[in-house]
C-alpha cells in the first residue's frame, strides 16, 4: 500500500506496519481502502493519488462541512463518490448517503455511465456489496443498497408547495430520506435553499456531513460564496530545488514556463526551476506538497480551491496561452475560462451591476415626503412590500423620488395619495387576491394598476392586456432594461441614504448568466440571485413599466423633504 495514504498513527519510523493495522485503516480511512482495493474507474483507469496527491485530505476529512471550488476533471467526483460508498460498506453510514445532481437526467446519467460501471468493474471491492433483487436488496438508477446503508442518488429540483406560496420550497430528493452524508455534485446548478432543506434530513446522526463541489459561476454565489466562508485551502507545492513553498493557482498567468522540448511547467517563484506534482508524504523529507488554509479561523466550512494547473495531464504553458485567447475574444469564452481551467468564478461588468455604478445615479435631493402627481410607482409583493415612485422626466430619463419598504398593501395606497401616483405596475404572485384588491381599491383614488407577469417568450416584451389588467414580459428583457437604466445613468436616485444603500445592495443581487431553456435544452442567458433580497432589482422594472407613458417636465428642481414640489405636466402625457 501507498505510504502516503496511511494514517500517520500506524506509520512507524521504519515504515514497518503490521496487517492488522492495514486493515484497521481500511474499515476507517477511504483512502487507505481504495489505495489497497485498486479501484478501477469507469475509464478504465486504476484510482491512483500518486499523481492527484491533492485528494488525500478532502477524502479523508471528517470535517462536518467541505466545499470544493474547483476547475472541471480534477477527480473530485469519484473522490468522493468513493468516500460515501467506503462508508456505507464498512458501516460509518449507518442511515446511509444522499449523493445529489442538479436534476434527474444528470442523476441517470452518472448511474448509468459511471456508477454501474464502478459496480461491474469492482466486484470483489465494491459489486459484492451492492445488493440487489432478493430479500432486502435493492438496484435501481437512483437507490443502491451498500452493505447495511441505502445510497440514494437523486435529482436536486425544488418544487413549489403549500398553493402559489413560492417562498416556501421542498425536494423530492430529500423527502423522507435520512442519512449521515449529504453530497451536493455541482453545487451552482442548484438551488441554494437544497442546503437549508437538508438539515433536517441530518438531523439524528452523529456525524451529520455535508460535502458540496462545483465549477463556479459567478462571484459570491454557490460554491464562490461557501468557499469565501471557509478556511480557503490552497494547494502548496514545495520546489525540490530550493525548498520554497509555491501555489501557482495564486500566481496565474505568471510564473508558467516552457523547456526545451516545447512542454510548458509551473515554475518556482524563486528559482525559476519546475516544480513538478508534488509528493504527499507528511513528516517525510520527501514531502513536497500540501493544503494550506488562507483563513484558519473561518471554522464552519473547510473550503478547496484547485485549478487545471495542478491536473497531472494539463500542460501549463498550453493553459497560459489559452487564457490569452480567451481575453481576446472575451464573453462566454472568457467566462467558460475561469470556471472550467482556473476553478474561479468570473462576471463580466455587462452582466452584473457593481455598487459604485449605482451610488453615480443618486443626486442631492432628499427623498420626497410627498408629491403632488402625475407619479409611477412600481410595487414589489411579499411578506414586505417594496416600493418605488417617481417619473420620467424626458424621453429617455427617469427619476425616483421615494424608495420604501412598507408592510401591507394599506400602506402602499397610503403612498398612492401622498405621491400623486396615477399609474402602477405591481407583482402578481404570491398573492394575487390582495394584489387584485388592491388594483380595485387604487382605481377609487385615480390610479390605473396593471399586475406583472413574468414571461420566459422572448417576443413578449412588454404586452398590455387591458381585459385582465395584466402585463406580460419577458423576464431576463425587463431585467436587462433595469440594467441599462442604471449603467446609463438614464435614472436619477435620491442623495445615498440608508435606504438607498439597501437599494443598492438589492439592485446589484443579480447577474446575467448562460443558462439551458428547461423546454427546449437550448442555451439562453437569464438572471440569477446572489442574495435572496432581490425585490428593489425587480420593482425598478416595474417602476419602469408604469412610468413609460408619463411624460412629466420638472418646474423647480430643488425642493425641501418637508414641502411639496411643483411639477407641471406636458399637453402630450398619456397614462397606460
Amino acid at each position: 500500500m501507498d505510504v502516503a495514504v496511511m494514517p500517520e498513527s500506524v506509520v512507524s519510523e521504519d515504515l514497518a506496519v503490521s496487517e492488522d493495522a492495514i486493515l484497521d485503516a481500511i474499515q476507517i480511512d477511504p483512502t487507505c481502502w481504495v489505495s489497497a482495493s485498486n479501484i478501477v474507474l469507469a475509464n478504465g483507469e486504476i484510482f491512483s493519488f500518486a499523481e492527484r496527491p491533492y485528494l488525500i485530505q478532502p477524502m479523508r476529512s471528517k470535517h462536518k462541512r467541505i466545499c470544493v471550488e474547483k476547475a472541471a476533471q480534477l477527480g473530485f467526483s469519484e473522490t468522493f463518490i468513493l468516500r460515501e460508498l467506503h462508508g456505507c460498506i464498512f458501516g460509518i453510514y449507518k442511515q446511509g448517503s444522499i449523493y445529489l445532481f442538479p436534476n434527474a437526467d444528470e442523476m441517470r446519467k452518472f448511474s448509468q455511465s459511471r456508477f454501474n460501471t464502478l459496480i461491474q468493474a469492482n466486484k470483489a471491492t465494491i459489486g459484492k456489496y451492492v445488493k440487489s433483487g432478493g430479500r432486502g436488496g435493492t438496484d435501481t438508477a437512483n437507490l443502491k443498497r451498500v452493505g447495511r446503508a441505502n445510497l440514494f442518488l437523486d435529482g436536486a429540483t425544488l418544487t413549489q408547495s403549500i398553493g402559489d406560496n413560492v417562498q416556501q420550497q421542498e425536494s423530492a430528493a430529500l423527502r423522507g430520506k435520512a442519512a449521515d452524508s449529504l453530497n451536493l455534485d455541482e453545487g451552482d446548478l442548484m438551488n441554494p435553499d437544497i442546503l437549508t432543506l437538508a438539515g433536517p434530513r441530518l438531523k439524528n446522526s452523529d456525524i451529520a456531513r455535508i460535502t458540496v463541489l462545483s465549477n463556479p459561476s459567478i462571484p459570491n454565489w454557490g460554491i464562490s460564496k461557501l468557499f469565501n466562508q471557509s478556511n480557503q485551502n490552497q494547494w502548496f507545492r514545495k520546489c525540490l530545488h530550493c525548498n520554497h513553498w509555491n501555489c501557482p493557482d495564486e500566481v496565474f498567468p505568471e510564473y508558467i514556463s516552457i523547456d526545451d522540448s516545447g512542454k510548458g511547467y509551473c515554475a518556482c517563484q524563486k528559482c525559476g526551476k519546475s516544480l513538478g506534482l508534488g509528493i504527499y508524504l507528511p513528516g517525510s523529507p520527501e514531502h513536497s506538497c500540501e493544503w494550506r488554509p488562507l483563513k484558519p479561523e473561518n471554522k464552519e466550512w473547510e473550503g478547496y480551491h484547485i485549478s487545471t494547473l495542478n491536473h497531472p495531464k494539463t500542460d501549463p504553458y498550453k493553459v497560459k496561452t489559452d487564457f490569452e485567447e480567451a481575453k481576446r475574444e472575451g464573453g462566454v469564452k472568457l467566462q467558460n475560462f475561469y470556471k472550467f481551467e482556473l476553478g474561479l468564478p468570473y462576471i463580466d461588468s455587462e452582466d452584473q451591476l457593481t455598487p459604485p455604478t449605482v451610488y453615480d445615479c443618486c443626486g442631492q435631493d432628499v427623498m420626497a415626503l410627498t408629491h403632488t402627481g402625475p407619479c409611477a410607482m412600481g410595487l414589489d409583493v411579499g411578506l414586505t412590500k417594496h416600493a418605488l415612485i417617481g417619473f420620467r422626466t424626458e424621453r429617455e430619463k427617469w427619476e425616483i423620488i421615494r424608495a420604501a419598504r412598507i408592510p401591507s398593501f394599506a400602506d402602499a395606497l397610503v403612498f398612492v395619495r401622498k405621491y400623486g401616483v396615477k399609474s402602477a405596475v405591481v407583482d402578481i404572485r404570491p398573492y394575487e387576491d390582495a394584489a387584485r384588491q388592491f388594483q380595485k381599491d387604487a382605481v377609487k383614488l385615480g390610479c390605473k394598476v396593471y399586475l406583472c407577469e413574468y414571461s420566459q417568450n422572448p417576443m413578449e416584451e412588454a404586452f398590455w392586456d387591458n381585459n385582465r389588467k395584466v402585463v406580460k414580459t419577458y423576464r431576463t428583457g425587463i431585467l436587462d432594461v433595469s440594467h441599462r437604466l442604471i449603467a446609463e445613468k438614464k435614472i436619477k436616485l435620491p442623495r445615498r441614504c440608508p435606504e438607498i444603500d439597501e437599494f443598492v445592495k438589492q439592485v446589484c443581487s443579480m447577474a446575467k448568466v448562460l443558462g439551458e431553456n428547461k423546454r427546449t435544452h437550448t442555451p439562453i442567458y437569464e438572471y440569477i440571485s446572489t442574495n435572496k433580497d432581490d425585490h428593489y432589482r425587480h420593482v425598478l422594472g416595474y417602476f419602469y413599466l408604469a412610468a413609460s407613458g408619463n411624460k412629466i417636465s420638472m418646474v423647480k428642481s430643488k425642493y425641501a423633504i418637508s414641502s411639496e414640489p411643483q411639477f407641471v405636466v406636458n399637453d402630450n402625457s398619456r397614462y397606460i
